[in-house]
C-alpha cells in the first residue's frame, strides 16, 4: 500500500520547531489549548480512515438475496443463468486471488487471524432456489482459504463493470461448523444452493445439508434426485 504524503510528511517534521514548540508551551491559553486537542483528534480519525485495509471489498449483489420468499425448494421451473455479462472464471477468480495473497493475509492479521500462508481451493457459483424460481450467478463465486489444513477464511468474489470485487468470512461458531462439514464429506463432489438465504450442499446419494445447525425437513422432499436436478459445471465442489 503506498503510504500517504501526509503520514510522510509527520514524520519530517523539524527538530527546531518541535523545540521551540516546548518553549512557547507556558504561553498557551486554555481555549487554544482544548482547540489543538480536537485537532489532534481530528487528525488521529483521518490517519485512521486512511490506513484502513482498503482491499476488502463486500459485493452489493449479494445472490442469496433473492433466494426465494419461503425458503422452499423449488424443483419446477428450469435452472437459469444470471450474470452472463460478467463471467467470473474459476481460472480468473483463483488468479486474482495468487496475485492479493500478500493483502488477503494483512487484512486477516487486521482482523486478529494471524496465519504464515494461505492456499485457495477452486471456487464455485451457488445456484438459488425458491419460489421465484432457480438460477445460478456465473458472476459470483466462492473459495476457501486453507493454512494447511485449516480454514481460514471463506472468501465471496463478484465480477461487475468495475472489475473484481472480494469479501472475507471467518471465525464464529457457524465458521466452525462449516469447516466440520467440510471435513465430514472431504473427497465428495458437492452442490451447493441458496434456499432462500440459507446455505446448504447436496451429496451424491441426494443428503441436503446446510451450513448451519438447521432443520430442513419441512423443505425437502424424501428421495428426490436434487443432485442431479441441480447439479451444473458451477456450483459443485470438492472439498
Amino acid at each position: 500500500m503506498n503510504v500517504p504524503k501526509i503520514a510522510l510528511s509527520v514524520g519530517h517534521i523539524d527538530d527546531d520547531l518541535i523545540a521551540s514548540a516546548t518553549r512557547q508551551k507556558q504561553h498557551i491559553k486554555p481555549v487554544f489549548k482544548w482547540g489543538l486537542l480536537a485537532a489532534c483528534f481530528c487528525l488521529c480519525i483521518l490517519l485512521t480512515i486512511i490506513f484502513m485495509p482498503s482491499s476488502i471489498s463486500i459485493p452489493i449483489d449479494d445472490p442469496s438475496q433473492d433466494g426465494g420468499t419461503d425458503g422452499k425448494i423449488n424443483v419446477i421451473d428450469d435452472l437459469t443463468v444470471i450474470g452472463e455479462e460478467y463471467i467470473l472464471s474459476d481460472n480468473e477468480g483463483y488468479a486474482f486471488l495468487q496475485s492479493h495473497k500478500d493483502a488477503i493475509i494483512n487484512d486477516l492479521r487486521i482482523s486478529g487471524v494471524a496465519v504464515p500462508d494461505i492456499t485457495f481451493t477452486k471456487g464455485y457459483s451457488p445456484v438459488r432456489t425458491g419460489d421465484s424460481g432457480n438460477s445460478v450467478a456465473v458472476n459470483w463465486r466462492t473459495y476457501l482459504a486453507f493454512n494447511g489444513e485449516d480454514l481460514v477464511a471463506i472468501i465471496e468474489m463478484s465480477k461487475d463493470e468495475q472489475g473484481l470485487h472480494y469479501g472475507l468470512a471467518f471465525g464464529g461458531l457457524g465458521f466452525a461448523y462449516y469447516a466440520q462439514l467440510l471435513e465430514t464429506y472431504r473427497g465428495e463432489e458437492l452442490v451447493f444452493l441458496y434456499i432462500g438465504e440459507v446455505i446448504a450442499f447436496v451429496t451424491p446419494d441426494n443428503e441436503v445439508v446446510p451450513v448451519a445447525d438447521l432443520d430442513l425437513t419441512d423443505v425437502v422432499e424424501p428421495n428426490y434426485p436434487y443432485y442431479q436436478y441441480f447439479k451444473t459445471p458451477y456450483n459443485t465442489f470438492t472439498p
